[in-house]
């Protein structure tokens, strides 16, 4: 991935989870997200309350305008506390949470 788009060059970020083939783990184990310092755009979908805190804290966030979240449950109120300052940011324009992920324990 890195010879064709070099993460500080990339500013949107799809990761989605499938059951049972560990596809978040896997990209989080060969990438470092913190070299991903232009990101304007993330979507996140069907990942651990563990993955998406793992994202959360490697994000660049001053960068970020737009940020979709879908099918997880967050679990652990660091998760929901780091959520909660990606989203208190002001260049944050856009923010779509769908399914379960509004539910928290």
């Amino acid at each position: 991935m890195y010879r064709f788009f070099p993460p500080e060059t990339v500013v949107g970020l799809s990761l989605m989870g499938f059951a049972g083939y560990h596809t978040i783990e896997l990209f989080l184990s060969r990438v470092d997200i913190r070299q991903f310092i232009r990101l304007r755009s993330l979507a996140i979908s069907n990942v651990s309350d563990s993955n998406l805190n793992t994202i959360l804290r490697q994000i660049t966030t001053s960068s970020l305008t737009s940020l979709s979240i879908s099918s997880l449950m967050i679990e652990s109120e660091d998760t929901a506390a780091l959520l909660s300052s990606i989203i208190a940011q002001t260049n944050l324009e856009e923010l779509n949470m769908t399914d379960d992920c509004y539910e928290l324990y």
